[in-house]
């Protein structure tokens, strides 16, 4: 690996994280692990790292993850997840976690609910998709350029470009996913 590459810094930083969580369970340094078992652990870790790293392409920048969000909004994680799933927020989730992309806040010093225009984009696709709606649609949408929107993504212009032009590029690929 080139030592200026992503992946040379991540494994870098792995490294360092792992050295650190290893420390905190002294249990384990008194264990002997089979190099099969400790391959199997090391291509589950690498494959966790590389869906992580496709869901903050997808997510943007900046991301919650559902529990500090139902902090802010004191709720419970779980309600928070049913409202992903019901199209109330826009959001991926894992295994254990979901994560809702700060794009659709219109104010992320209080990210207590979603912006009217991210209220209004689920909508469209909720009702143009119907039982085949999911926050994965909506969030692939706004990490891909729309020709509607002078090919930018969504979640770029969404603070700034209106809500008709927005409405206008979900109802496009709403329609065409649906046909």
């Amino acid at each position: 690996m080139d030592d200026g590459s992503d992946a040379y810094r991540l494994s870098q930083a792995y490294e360092s994280a792992l050295r650190l969580a290893w420390g905190r369970y002294g249990q384990l340094k008194d264990q002997k692990f089979d190099d099969s078992s400790l391959q199997q652990i090391a291509q589950d870790a690498a494959d966790l790292t590389i869906s992580n790293l496709f869901w903050r392409l997808a997510l943007g920048d900046g991301c919650l993850r559902s529990a500090e969000y139902a902090r802010s909004a004191n709720r419970s994680p779980e309600a928070v997840v049913e409202d992903i799933q019901n199209g109330l927020l826009v959001g991926l989730l894992g295994r254990r976690e979901a994560w809702l992309p700060l794009w659709q806040f219109e104010d992320l010093a209080d990210p207590s609910s979603p912006s009217r225009a991210a209220q209004g984009l689920l909508e469209v696709f909720q009702a143009t998709l119907g039982e085949a709606f999911s926050p994965e649609v909506v969030v692939l949408w706004a990490a891909t350029r729309q020709p509607e929107l002078e090919d930018q993504e969504p979640r770029a212009v969404i603070g700034w470009m209106s809500l008709d032009n927005l409405e206008r590029s979900a109802k496009a690929t709403a329609a065409r996913l649906a046909s």
